[in-house]
């Protein structure tokens, strides 16, 4: 799947068949079977969960150790787990609703890019699907400056 934030265009491997259209919040789900709305799965990576404006802090705890976690009444529904490790870097995220939990983000390898904390490692949940996915970042660049062509799918040469 490529998108530029309004279009987007897949290509089935197994098939070979190509789609394209208006991206909408159901997009990773009808393709790769990802419960995640594509701004979710950007802010996931990015290491900044997805807090919807109207969401409120249902409770918060500090832990002995210095870990904080905090849970979020998300304004459609469910909660927003969010926890950090004693130094102040996000850890987890996990997202419910009424069917159960949606996905859970965890955060490792934490390392400084251009002054800020950027997790290198991200292991993400899908237990509606029971599916996970391992993301593991070699080099980060944060904010570089993009040509447009790089969120065009191109089909590959047969």
């Amino acid at each position: 799947v490529a998108t530029d934030g309004r279009e987007y265009a897949f290509v089935d491997v197994a098939s070979g068949t190509r789609q394209s259209g208006r991206v909408d919040d159901e997009l990773l789900w009808r393709t790769a079977r990802i419960d995640l709305a594509p701004s979710e799965a950007v802010a996931l990576l990015l290491g900044t969960p997805p807090i919807a404006g109207g969401a409120v802090v249902r409770r918060a705890r500090r832990f002995a150790d210095g870990r904080v976690e905090a849970v979020l009444a998300a304004a459609e529904g469910g909660e927003l787990v969010v926890a950090w490790d004693a130094a102040g870097e996000l850890r987890r995220a996990e997202r419910t609703d009424a069917r159960g939990t949606r996905w859970r983000a965890e955060y490792a390898d934490v390392r400084d890019v251009d002054g800020r904390p950027f997790a290198h490692e991200i292991d993400l949940a899908f237990p509606r699907v029971d599916a996970t996915a391992r993301i593991r970042f070699r080099s980060v660049e944060l904010d570089p400056a993009l040509s447009p062509e790089v969120f065009v799918l191109q089909r590959a040469p047969r």
